[in-house]
């Protein structure tokens, strides 16, 4: 699967109130990382999607990493505890930035973000006034050294029947995130060619050649040890088809799995 995503800045802990209720959780702070869970809406309603997220604040000049780290480094992970019916997704990954470490490169975040989940929701009546929601959270913090960090979290949100209202403190940050996810490209056809050494992304537009390529353009490669994050990318327009050419793996981590690409394409 190849996704488009156009470069967003993310604009990026828990008192929740309802009208028949009040839930209360905290953020945790460990060595440079502060992790707290968050809803988008007040409440939980029978039946109905609930959007949840993995806040992660990081200290000044420390990262965390996307689901593929790149050269280094291992990917957030989350363990959920949740009631009877309730089920939770895959997270819901917004744009990495890349990281140069000379003589390395990793795929992570800094500053604040959020990683959202969707929950599935049971239609039937809760036996409680309340719904616990708990997860257990483990990531990897860099800066010139690497810690391990882990986080219990819980958050309890009333169950109301309705249209509960949305966490005004949430709201951008939520709006945010979705705007930093991946999109199905729309116009255009992908295909990848194994070349040696190097693999092109080749984009065709359904509507005709395409008379211009983008002026920066880069790969986030899914699939980890495929793509050599340290290495330089390149796009170019080719008899009307945009090719962007990615470095294999010096080390070809990958080598025998699924000759898919996957990944996310961030150009202008």
């Amino acid at each position: 699967m190849l996704s488009l995503i156009r470069p967003i800045v993310l604009l990026l802990a828990v008192l929740l109130a309802a009208g028949t209720g009040l839930a209360q959780a905290r953020p945790v702070k460990t060595d440079y990382v502060e992790a707290e869970l968050v809803a988008e809406q007040l409440a939980v309603v029978p039946g109905q999607k609930l959007w949840i997220g993995l806040r992660l604040k990081h200290a000044s000049g420390w990262h965390t990493y996307w689901r593929n780290p790149g050269d280094s480094g291992l990917p957030t992970r989350i363990e959920w505890q949740l009631p009877p019916g309730f089920a939770a997704g895959p997270i819901q990954w917004p744009v990495p930035r890349r990281m140069p470490i000379p003589p390395l490169a990793n795929y992570g975040y800094d500053g604040e973000i959020l990683l959202p989940v969707e929950l599935e929701v049971p239609a039937s009546r809760f036996g409680a006034a309340n719904t616990p929601i708990r997860a257990h959270a483990e990531w990897l913090v860099c800066k010139t050294v690497c810690l391990p960090g882990s986080a219990d979290l819980e958050l309890d949100l009333p169950v109301v029947q309705g249209s509960p209202a949305p966490d005004d403190r949430w709201a951008q940050l939520f709006a945010a995130t979705r705007a930093a996810l991946p999109a199905d490209i729309e116009g255009w056809q992908a295909a990848g060619e194994a070349r040696g050494d190097t693999i092109e992304i080749l984009l065709r537009p359904t509507g005709g050649p395409a008379s211009t390529a983008p002026r920066t353009a880069y790969f986030f490669s899914a699939v980890e040890g495929l793509v050599e994050p340290s290495r330089a990318q390149t796009v170019r327009l080719e008899d009307g088809v945009v090719k962007i050419t990615l470095p294999v793996a010096v080390q070809l981590v990958a080598a025998g799995a699924d000759r898919r690409i996957d990944g996310v394409l961030v150009a202008d």
